[in-house]
């Protein structure tokens, strides 16, 4: 039976290699005895919160983020977080030949969770419109006692000294739309992972296999969470059962312990110092990595704020480099010094609110009560997935999304 625990964690903690950036980034948060209601930023009758409009303004109790929330979530950084264990299937142990450990190693950008759980109106009663969602005992801790423990058998009678060892580097729920061919709108949950697997051998290392992909099922309940994992596992059974490792152990291709421990560390030292970059509009996210914008001002065409019940969760812009009007429809996004603003398409930014170590978009039901042309909606994609399709989806659930540092993309 699955066991669910929700746990209410304070995300004041930095993970290392990015402690450094977050020192000065973040204004001071409210004292512990500060309570921010999020009553006070309303001026209209909040009697019917099932109603979006009352005497035809927005009911800000039916929003899910306003002012105080994305105050709470930026400043003081704290969300439930649902903890599970994966009922897996995956049950047949297999016998490695020619290792004696199996090491895992978790190189991720955010080891702290492996997605947002959808919230339901069961959830957002009580006002949890984020919830995070973790593996029991973190992921590493998870795959080594359901995964390697259960189901790999070392060879003890080997003499080689070599360890397995995987480089966990993505492992990440996420959600998405499709149509099927009778029109019917369904939602998935697509597990996104990536495994490099090396071998340690001779005081050094060796590359072997780099496992990346995907694996979606149609989301319905909590059960979703089982089948991918149970996908991947099978997967990875596979891939570590055939490895070839004299093909792979050779000289030109081995890799000091030095050179290894930087490249497990390199994704995360790509990022280190973003929040110091320049304010301004970024061509591409490889760009933004390397703090050269293209733009240095921009001047708002329209901006969206729930009448303003919200911040400028998004907006429409003109950028300018010295003066001279450049065109913003194809650029990746623009920074203002705290939030990054990422082009959805065709010239539209959404904000990314900087909450602990991530930049989320918060702001996906928010879109469903502001005016957005219909010729501009047929251009908008979240994760891939067009927005006219995902947006009937925001009347039953809370749909999170960060910023992927891999790629530059929401996730």
């Amino acid at each position: 039976m699955k066991k669910w625990v929700v746990l209410l964690i304070l995300f004041s903690t930095s993970i290392p290699c990015m402690a450094q950036r977050r020192m000065s980034s973040n204004p001071p948060s409210p004292s512990p005895g500060d309570v921010i209601s999020r009553n006070a930023y309303s001026n209209v009758n909040r009697e019917d919160p099932l109603n979006p409009k009352i005497n035809g303004e927005l009911n800000p109790k039916k929003l899910p983020i306003d002012y105080a929330t994305e105050y709470l979530l930026s400043h003081v950084q704290s969300y439930p977080i649902v903890i599970f264990n994966p009922q897996i299937t995956v049950t047949d142990s297999i016998k490695i030949p020619d290792i004696q450990k199996i090491r895992i190693i978790d190189g991720r950008f955010d080891i702290k969770k492996v997605g947002f759980f959808p919230s339901d109106h069961s959830f957002q009663e009580k006002s949890l419109f984020m919830v995070g969602l973790q593996l029991q005992g973190n992921l590493a801790g998870w795959l080594k006692d359901n995964f390697i423990e259960k189901n790999i058998v070392m060879d003890s009678s080997n003499t080689s000294n070599r360890e397995l060892v995987i480089l966990l580097k993505q492992f990440w729920y996420s959600f998405s739309a499709s149509e099927t061919l009778a029109a019917k709108k369904i939602l998935l949950c697509t597990l996104h992972y990536r495994f490099d697997i090396f071998s340690s051998k001779d005081a050094g290392y060796y590359p072997l296999k780099k496992m990346e992909g995907a694996f979606s099922a149609i989301y319905n309940d909590s059960k979703v969470y089982n089948i991918l994992t149970d996908s991947l596992l099978a997967s990875l059974k596979k891939q570590i059962s055939t490895i070839h490792y004299s093909g792979f152990e050779k000289e030109k291709s081995w890799i000091n312990a030095a050179d290894f421990n930087d490249y497990c560390n390199k994704d995360l030292k790509s990022i280190q110092y973003i929040e110091k970059n320049k304010k301004g509009l970024y061509a591409s996210y490889e760009d933004f990595l390397a703090n050269k914008p293209i733009a240095d001002s921009i001047v708002f065409i329209k901006k969206y704020n729930n009448s303003g019940f919200t911040t400028i969760y998004a907006s429409q812009i003109a950028p300018y480099q010295k003066g001279e009007p450049l065109s913003g429809t194809k650029a990746w996004g623009y920074y203002d010094g705290a939030s990054i603003f990422l082009n959805i398409g065709n010239g539209f930014y959404v904000k990314l609110i900087l909450s602990g170590e991530d930049y989320l978009f918060l702001f996906l039901k928010n879109m469903g009560y502001d005016k957005i042309k219909k010729e501009l909606q047929d251009h908008l994609y979240i994760n891939d997935t067009p927005y006219k399709l995902l947006k009937d989806f925001t009347k039953q659930y809370s749909l999170i999304y960060k910023l992927d540092f891999a790629s530059g993309k929401l996730h």
